[in-house]
């Protein structure tokens, strides 16, 4: 609350050589959560220009750590006209299907198996990154009981959306 702007994230990976921005998403939270709770990530629709501050403060944050390998999560707030501000860097992978499946969606790189490459001592492929927009969106849960879920046959149907449900009947 105390910050400019929107919540983004950074979502990179070190090679040994370089940081490399696979992903920028801006965030959306869940009304009445003190702004802690996010329920959606975006891909922003703006220009280059907008998103370089974005994605310098990522990779020097993470650089200025010493991290030099592996994936890297960086949340900041930005209003596009004060300079992006800090609020953590970590080396490790976004959570809730970020790292494991939208990264590579959006990217085009396989963040997987290029952490589980370095992890074991092998090279990686070179990073190339063929940009696509994408959001993912988690719907807020209510007290109860979960008597059917239904309606994914559907939302697969229409072709580039993918859908699960994290709870059981």
């Amino acid at each position: 609350s105390v910050l400019p702007g929107k919540e983004y994230t950074v979502e990179t990976f070190a090679d040994g050589e370089q940081t490399h921005v696979l992903a920028i998403t801006i965030k959306n939270k869940v009304p009445n959560t003190s702004n802690t709770v996010a329920n959606e990530l975006a891909t922003p629709d703006a220009s280059p220009r907008f998103l370089e501050p974005i994605a310098r403060l990522g990779r020097r944050a993470l650089e200025s750590l010493g991290y030099q390998t592996g994936p890297g999560h960086v949340e900041l707030m930005y209003d596009g006209h004060s300079q992006p501000a800090l609020i953590e860097a970590a080396g490790r992978g976004a959570g809730f299907m970020v790292f494991e499946r939208f990264v590579p969606l959006v990217s085009g790189y396989d963040i997987v198996t290029a952490s589980a490459q370095q992890a074991v001592g092998l090279p990686t492929r070179p990073v190339l990154i063929t940009p696509q927009a994408g959001i993912i969106r988690f719907f807020e849960s209510r007290p109860g009981r979960v008597l059917q879920v239904s309606g994914f046959q559907q939302i697969k149907a229409l072709g580039r959306v993918e859908a699960a449900s994290f709870v059981k009947i």
